[in-house]
């Protein structure tokens, strides 16, 4: 597992931000958090990135204990922070220039090429839109060539078309173990091997998107017959059933649970 994290708890005065989480994070996956504002999603990626420390609990990542190895951690990780900002008159090229020198990491022209901004790459930071702003950071966050690399809501704020055009990019960083935090359901379920969905502070679900749907989801089986009949049901074999047993053929469709059901049903 390249992230191991153990009943880790991390309190602010009076309130408890993350309370006794406990999770895993295997290597080359896609691994998603889910949760409401407030939930403790950053709190628990800060804290994974050794930029802030746990009350209690134990948490390694890339085999560094989180308290102790806090400078190793740094320096072996990729981060997209969601208030990421570059210097606005330098170029696209400049910037990942300047952030590859600091790690004597990837060649410039790969970083690039890797997220899609050869056309730009004379252009200053900026004149770019905000998309190809979140690609530049994504850039940045590859440069020391990490194993790990943490997005912290890397599509907030943009647009349906930019946000697609990031979720190529960050499709492209498969063979990397990559941590995303969103609060945007269709992002988790294109995107993630398995999502973590944590409410004030705990882990109440984590798998992947189709085992969350068998877990907490329910199939529906919508009959149009001369009333519209719409039934829970827990597998195939009973719409079979169902529809075997009706006095004749009427037209149905299956409706299978979506992970935005499952949020809400969970978060609620």
């Amino acid at each position: 597992m390249i992230i191991e994290v153990k009943n880790l708890v991390k309190v602010y005065g009076n309130t408890k931000a993350l309370d006794r989480v406990t999770l895993e994070v295997k290597t080359d996956e896609i691994f998603a958090i889910l949760g409401p504002n407030g939930a403790g999603k950053t709190t628990l990626i800060e804290i994974l990135e050794g930029l802030r420390t746990p009350t209690s609990g134990e948490a390694k990542v890339l085999g560094f204990d989180v308290i102790k190895d806090r400078d190793k951690i740094r320096r072996k990780v990729g981060v997209l922070p969601q208030d990421f900002a570059a210097f606005d008159r330098l170029t696209v090229e400049e910037n990942i220039s300047l952030f590859s020198s600091l790690y004597n990491g990837l060649d410039v022209s790969e970083l690039i090429s890797l997220v899609g901004l050869e056309q730009w790459r004379k252009v200053r930071f900026q004149e770019l839109s905000g998309g190809l702003k979140q690609r530049v950071g994504i850039a940045c966050a590859l440069a020391g060539s990490p194993d790990l690399v943490f997005l912290d809501e890397p599509t907030t704020g943009l647009d349906p078309i930019a946000r697609r055009e990031t979720w190529e990019v960050i499709e492209n960083l498969r063979g990397k173990t990559v941590v995303l935090t969103t609060h945007y359901m269709e992002e988790a379920e294109k995107l993630a091997d398995r999502v973590a969905i944590i409410v004030s502070g705990r882990i109440v679900a984590c798998d992947s998107v189709e085992e969350l749907k068998r877990k907490f989801g329910k199939l529906r089986l919508v009959v149009h017959g001369e009333t519209r009949r719409e039934l829970e049901v827990e597998s195939f074999e009973e719409i079979y059933r169902i529809l075997q047993s009706l006095d004749k053929p009427y037209p149905f469709e299956i409706v299978t649970p979506t992970l935005e059901e499952i949020y809400v049903k969970l978060v609620s």
